[in-house]
């Protein structure tokens, strides 16, 4: 990925100014007298020598209109008693004799080739005989304010009702609005602005509908004129072309890189972006914007994930760095393509005629069954298998008046079958007693719940595991709700590891306004359940379609109608996850 960053760079410039006295020579061994004017009452107070000395910690390149380079120093000094000196170097040091003892100010200014002043500094020493003494003065560009002055452009014609957003963002966060006078086909901005590092932000709007947005990072330098163009030749819906030059540049930017960046990637299918630079990580502030709106911040960003996929499309991505005293900047831009997904092998529930028996029925009554296998029976009283162990299979069979385990013990093991069976009045069962549930090709009828798995003596338990497979079914109710019963065609009071696999729900509609026990078509409170290429009809029959309150619960291909308050409740990815679930009727991608 190419790094991006305003050329013509500006840079801080550090001069060391070392003061060392004359007495540092008798620290060597010499027994030297100072001279005596044979006129003098008294000897001379002992002078100081400053050595003054130029380091550069950083790129000297400074380009606004002039040159920045400095060419010069000009180094003056004032003592306490007044005493003053003055002097130019133009190498790397210079040293200033015969100083008295006292307070110095010393003063620093860089020069150009063409004799003006780019840079200051200032620092206050104490010069003793006999000691030496160490100033180091920061010569750092002026402060004050600067002029941006910026052009902004789009193809002629392609905008009806033009209005530009610009702002500059300093490192303390703090946003700074411009004013963007709108011209024939282009916007400018011609603002006075304090010195110092900012992020530069434009919003291009047609009426109230943004069409192409760009982020960079700019200097302003003080009393000069930063300028540049942001050019929209191609405006795109939901991103945008953008070329920025500005000038003058940073100094000392930051280079920084955009990495994990594909062409193209498919909707919901997950990407992590990643940000670095060459300065020190832990120093260094990252902001994200995805065609121009602010998309997070840190070294990561993730993007496009099956919770929040990308919808098809060209986007821009923006990256800003900024170490965290200010002091240097630098940005980069990635484009992509999000491609539509793949269609979905998505295989539905069955039909109404694809389920129930096959055969013709020999009636019998129900009661406490033994363990076999049941085929071909209608069951004209309800089945219930309280206590009783073993491997039951139904298969081609028909339950009048509902089928129901009650155990009331724990550890008690069995396995079930239903096999293209029909049961009016539901299912009941306790999972406490460990029956393994597999059920396909089967319909069942409730009046306010078709399939109800509940913890033993009908509590709710979230504990217990719950081997329960149901695939190829349809599951339905026949009664609304009241305000103190609940209408749920799935109600699982807990447990732990079902699966439905193409299980098309349904309840009678429409929803009744004031009926508060009307619930969801589904209320799932069972841990680690999958539901997976199921539909949930029945359009205003529920005030939310999916009711879950456990952990891990997953939604994965299936069609949804939503019901009046929305799809799910609580809205917590952790706890009710969509992962490629489409509204039934608009074919919309569900988000959560």
């Amino acid at each position: 990925m190419a790094t991006r960053h305003p050329t013509n760079i500006k840079s801080k410039m550090l001069f060391a100014i070392l003061v060392s006295g004359l007495a540092a020579l008798l620290e060597m061994g010499c027994s030297m007298q100072p001279a005596l004017e044979p006129e003098a009452p008294a000897p001379e107070p002992a002078k100081g020598v400053l050595v003054v000395s130029f380091i550069d910690n950083a790129s000297r390149t400074i380009a606004p209109t002039i040159s920045m380079t400095p060419a010069s120093y000009e180094i003056s000094g004032t003592g306490s008693n007044s005493d003053t000196f003055t002097t130019t170097s133009l190498g790397s040091s210079v040293t200033i004799p015969n100083l008295s003892a006292g307070t110095w100010t010393v003063t620093t200014v860089a020069k150009n080739a063409q004799g003006k002043s780019i840079g200051l500094g200032t620092g206050v020493t104490t010069v003793t005989g006999g000691a030496t003494v160490t100033l180091d003065i920061s010569v750092k560009p002026y402060t004050g304010p600067g002029t941006l002055d910026l052009t902004i452009d789009w193809t002629p014609g392609a905008v009806i009702n033009p209005s530009a957003i610009v702002e500059l963002i300093n490192a303390g966060n703090v946003h700074i609005p411009l004013t963007a006078a709108i011209g024939v086909n282009k916007a400018t901005v011609d603002d006075q602005v304090e010195a110092g590092y900012y992020t530069l932000s434009v919003n291009l709007l047609d009426g109230s509908e943004s069409v192409a947005s760009a982020v960079d990072i700019v200097r302003i330098v003080a009393g000069e004129t930063s300028s540049g163009t942001v050019s929209f030749p191609d405006l795109m819906v939901p991103s945008g072309g953008v070329d920025i030059e500005v000038s003058p540049s940073l100094s000392d930017p930051l280079t920084v890189t955009i990495g994990n960046v594909s062409s193209s990637v498919a909707s919901g299918t997950a990407i992590t972006l990643t940000a670095s630079s060459d300065a020190n990580a832990s120093n260094v502030s990252y902001s994200w914007f995805l065609n121009g709106s602010s998309a997070g911040s840190g070294a990561a960003l993730p993007l496009n994930g099956s919770a929040s996929p990308l919808t098809a499309g060209s986007y821009r991505v923006d990256v800003t760095a900024m170490t965290l005293d200010g002091a240097r900047a630098g940005s980069a831009t990635a484009t992509f393509t999000v491609t539509a997904a793949a269609p979905s092998t998505y295989a539905g529930p069955p039909s109404e005629s694809q389920v129930g028996p096959r055969v013709a029925l020999t009636s019998r009554t129900g009661g406490s069954l033994p363990a076999g296998t049941y085929e071909g029976y209608r069951f004209t009283t309800s089945v219930s298998l309280q206590n009783n162990t073993g491997a039951y299979v139904f298969r081609d069979c028909s339950f009048d008046a509902g089928f129901g385990v009650f155990d009331g013990r724990s550890g008690v093991s069995r396995t079930v079958l239903l096999d293209h069976t029909y049961v009016f009045g539901g299912i009941y069962f306790e999972y406490g007693g460990q029956t393994n549930w597999t059920v396909k090709w089967t319909r069942i009828v409730g009046d306010r719940k078709a399939f109800r798995p509940t913890g033993l003596t009908g509590q709710q338990d979230t504990t217990s595991p719950t081997p329960c497979v149901v695939e190829d079914s349809i599951f339905s109710i026949t009664l609304l709700g009241t305000p103190s019963n609940h209408v749920d065609t799935l109600q699982a009071l807990g447990g732990n590891g079902m699966t439905f696999t193409r299980v098309r729900f349904t309840t009678p509609g429409p929803y009744e306004a004031g009926v508060t026990g009307q619930t969801s078509a589904v209320n799932v409170n069972a841990g680690n359940t999958l539901l997976d290429s199921c539909e949930f009809l029945e359009k205003g029959a529920f005030y939310y379609t999916v009711y879950s309150n456990a952990a891990n619960v997953r939604f994965k291909d299936c069609r949804i109608i939503g019901g009046l308050a929305g799809y799910v409740y609580p809205s917590n990815p952790n706890k009710a996850a969509f992962e490629n679930c489409v509204d039934y009727e608009t074919g919309a991608l569900i988000q959560q």
